[in-house]
């Protein structure tokens, strides 16, 4: 399963308060603790650790030793893992005494900012992981989705985008949690009922369907429903309309709602058109009512 791509800028140019802290801790010459000093973060970003993986890594630290230091935070007599819990983890499997740290410091929203970015760069995290990180800090802290982006580093659409990936069915999260599923398939059903993205995201995993091959059934689900008499193919019958038709959007604007996770829908009925749109949280409706308002003269000509 494909990782969020790592980010561009280090925690200084990010965080330089956080920074300009580890500074005077001679950050640029980390210092060595021993290992049993060290406690695990039960707010850390990464909720899995693959045991092949750990033992992998335990081999590798046995002949090279810790690479890359531990972030971590004083507390009280010993210290809590900022960020780095799997090599801490990996180093006491290889039977390590001491481990290699760079201590830092603030308050709780900021060292959980600093694991975040750290993981992220290092690209250690599911996207799912990212997601519940990033929806923790927004909850737990009060932060504007638009805040947190320039705190990591990210636009804002790209933390909306991923945060709202937990809007999908536990269902679909285990599915593309085990890779059945990219990221790709699992914003396209973002906006759909549950059962219909269900049954949807099993037919991708049986069939192998690319994310290319989702979408294109998607765009023709408004299209009259038609019959196959292939087992397993994707056969969810949109409802029947006998007085109207499908209206095609144009490409750019479907591919931005798809993007946006959203769905959406034109039909001709006689005269008349209807659009529909799901998925949008309340800040894209409010923004939409907002469009609408200021070119209502335009859109509604005469009304």
């Amino acid at each position: 399963m494909a990782r969020p791509r790592a980010l561009g800028r280090g925690l200084g140019a990010i965080l330089p308060a956080a920074d300009e802290q580890t500074d005077k801790r001679s950050a640029a010459d980390p210092t060595t603790l021993p290992i049993e000093l060290l406690l695990p973060n039960p707010k850390q970003p990464r909720s899995h650790m693959n045991e092949e993986g750990l033992a992998s890594l335990a081999e590798s630290i046995r002949e090279h030793g810790v690479v890359q230091p531990v972030l971590v935070a004083r507390e009280e007599e010993k210290y809590r893992i900022v960020a780095g819990e799997r090599r801490w983890r990996a180093a006491t499997m290889a039977g390590c005494m001491e481990i290699p740290v760079r201590i830092v410091e603030g308050d709780d929203r900021n060292l959980r900012e600093i694991a975040l970015i750290e993981n992220l760069q290092r690209e250690d995290l599911s996207v799912l992981e990212t997601a519940r990180a990033l929806s923790a800090l927004i909850r737990d802290h009060q932060l504007t989705q638009e805040t947190l982006a320039s705190r990591i580093g990210w636009s804002r659409s790209r933390v909306t985008n991923t945060i709202r990936l937990l809007n999908l069915s536990d269902r679909i999260q285990d599915m593309l949690e085990d890779g059945a599923l990219t990221e790709g398939h699992a914003r396209l059903l973002i906006g759909m009922e549950t059962d219909e993205a269900e049954r949807i995201a099993l037919d991708v995993q049986t069939r192998r369907l690319s994310v290319r091959d989702l979408e294109e059934y998607i765009a023709s689900m408004n299209e009259e429903p038609a019959t196959t008499d292939h087992p397993g193919d994707i056969n969810i019958e949109a409802p029947r309309r006998t007085s109207s038709k499908r209206v095609r959007l144009p490409e750019r604007f479907e591919k931005a709602s798809r993007q946006w996770g959203a769905s959406v829908k034109a039909r001709r009925m006689g005269e008349s058109l209807s659009l529909t749109i799901k998925g949008i949280d309340q800040e894209r409706f409010v923004a939409l009512c907002a469009i609408l308002e200021a070119n209502a003269e335009e859109i509604f000509p005469g009304k």
